[in-house]
């Protein structure tokens, strides 16, 4: 997984990556919330209380 200039969190190779990804990784959050994250606007313990 990579996070994209767009903020967008993605499989490096998309074209052959499985279709059954959320199996090995789990289901996520938005990809709004991994954007934040990665540019410290928000704390993850802000989240901790909603997952």
């Amino acid at each position: 997984m990579v996070l994209t200039d767009d903020g967008k969190i993605e499989p490096l190779n998309v074209e052959n990556a499985p279709t059954d990804i959320h199996d090995v990784i789990g289901y996520r959050l938005p990809d709004e919330i991994y954007y934040y994250l990665s540019k410290g606007l928000m704390s993850p313990q802000v989240w901790q209380y909603y997952v």
